[in-house]
C-alpha cells in the first residue's frame, strides 16, 4: 500500500510516522522494564553481584547505577531518532514548530545528562521516556487514517476510535499527570544531580509543552 501513495511527500510522511511507531515501542519498552526491575526483588541465590540483565537473576531488583548505565545507552538511541525526525520532518517545519522546539530541547536535556549523576538519571530518565508509550497510540491511528479504509473501512474505523481514545487517555495520565510528579520528587532530591540550569530549564520546558499539546488534544475532541 505504501508504494501505491501517489504523492512521494505523503509517502515521506508517512515512513516518518512508521518510524516514530518503532521508535515508541523500543523506548516504552526498555524504560517499563527498567522501571519494573528497579522495583523487583532481591534475587536469594545470586544477591546483588550479577549484571543488569542476567538470566538467572530476573527477579533480583536492579542497581542505581546498571539503570542508569542501561539509559545512557538507550539515550544514544533516542539522540538518532530527534535527528532523524527533524531532518525527515524538513518539508513541514512550518506546521510543526512545537515538535521541532520538543526534539531541540530533548537533545539539550539529553547533552547535560551525560554528566549527570547515576542517582538522577536512574530515577528520571526512565520516567521522561516511558511517556513514549502515549505516542504509540497517536502513530497507531494516523497510519490508519492514511489508509482510507484500505483494506477494510469498518476496522480501520474502528481501530481509529480505540487509537484515538487510548492516546487521549495515555498522554494526559502520563504526560501531564504522572510525569510532573516524577519531575518533582526528583527536584528532592538532596545530592548533587549534576544538572545544571539549563537541564532542568530543559525539563520544564517539555512539561509545558505537554500542557500546551493537551489543550491541543481538547481542542480537536470537542469537534
Amino acid at each position: 500500500y505504501y508504494r501505491t501513495l501517489p504523492d512521494a511527500r505523503l509517502r515521506r510522511l508517512y515512513a516518518s510516522f512508521g518510524t516514530s511507531l518503532l521508535h515508541a515501542l523500543v523506548v516504552s519498552g526498555v524504560c517499563g522494564a527498567a522501571l519494573l526491575r528497579m522495583r523487583g526483588r532481591g534475587c536469594p541465590q545470586h544477591g546483588e553481584t550479577r549484571a543488569f540483565g542476567c538470566g538467572p537473576c530476573h527477579r533480583r531488583r536492579a542497581t542505581t547505577v546498571e539503570v542508569a548505565d542501561y539509559c545512557r545507552q538507550l539515550l544514544a538511541f533516542v539522540r538518532g531518532y530527534f535527528i532523524y525526525d527533524i531532518l525527515a520532518s524538513r518539508e513541514n517545519w512550518n506546521d510543526s514548530l512545537s515538535n521541532i522546539l520538543h526534539h531541540a530541547v530533548g537533545l539539550l536535556l539529553m547533552h547535560g545528562e551525560a554528566r549527570a549523576s547515576d542517582h538522577i538519571v536512574a530515577t528520571l530518565e526512565p520516567q521522561i521516556l516511558f511517556c513514549e508509550f502515549s505516542t504509540i497510540f497517536l502513530d497507531v491511528m494516523t497510519l490508519f487514517r492514511g489508509l482510507n479504509g484500505f483494506p477494510r473501512p469498518s476496522q480501520c474505523k474502528q481501530t481509529i476510535s480505540i487509537s484515538r481514545l487510548l492516546f487521549g487517555l495515555s498522554f494526559a495520565g502520563l504526560r501531564c499527570l504522572w510525569l510532573p510528579v516524577m519531575v518533582w520528587r526528583a527536584r528532592q532530591i538532596r545530592e548533587p544531580t549534576g544538572l545544571n540550569g539549563v537541564s532542568w530549564g530543559s525539563i520544564y520546558a517539555v512539561l509545558i509543552l505537554q500542557f500546551y499539546w493537551l489543550t491541543g488534544i481538547v481542542r480537536l475532541a470537542m469537534h
